[in-house]
C-alpha cells in the first residue's frame, strides 16, 4: 500500500487524482491488483483533477474485479462509471462493452512461447548442434 510518506517520496501530493490514477494503472499492468485498487480508490477521493480520472478509475476497479472473478462488484463499478456521464477517450463506450462481457487480461507476448518456431541460419544451427553434443 502507498502511504503519505511514499507519495511524498515519489514527489506527488497524496491528493493528486492524476498521480494516483497513473500509479494505479502501472500497478494494474504489473498485476498487483490489491495495490492498484487502493490507488484507484485514492484517485477517486483525491482532488478530482482532471475530471476524467473518475470515470477511468471506476473502469479500472471494474477490471480488477473482473480479473479476480468478482463479476458483481465489477458491474457495480461499471455502473458508477456510467453514472459520471464522462465519455472522455471513449470511457462510456468501453464501459458498455464491459457490461456485456467481462474484462479479460490480454495474452502477453511473453506468456507462451512454446508455439514459437525459431529457425537459425545454417551456420548458426551447425554451431548450436555441435555445442549441444559437447
Amino acid at each position: 500500500m502507498f502511504t503519505r510518506k511514499r507519495h511524498l517520496r515519489f514527489g506527488f501530493s497524496p491528493q493528486s487524482s492524476l498521480a494516483n490514477y497513473c500509479l494505479a494503472e502501472s500497478l494494474f499492468r504489473r498485476q498487483q491488483y490489491q495495490s492498484s485498487a487502493y490507488a484507484f480508490r485514492v484517485a477517486l477521493q483525491g482532488d478530482g483533477a482532471p475530471t476524467w480520472t473518475g470515470v477511468w478509475s471506476y473502469i479500472g476497479l471494474g477490471k480488477i474485479f473482473d480479473v479476480t472473478s468478482q463479476r458483481e462488484r465489477a458491474l457495480r463499478q461499471y455502473q458508477l462509471a456510467i453514472d459520471t456521464g464522462d465519455n472522455t477517450r471513449g470511457a462510456l463506450d468501453e464501459t458498455q462493452q464491459l457490461l456485456q462481457r467481462p474484462y479479460d487480461l490480454p495474452v502477453s507476448v511473453h506468456s507462451d512461447l512454446s508455439n514459437v518456431n525459431i529457425s537459425l541460419p545454417d551456420k548458426l544451427a551447425d554451431k548450436s548442434a555441435n555445442a549441444q553434443k559437447q
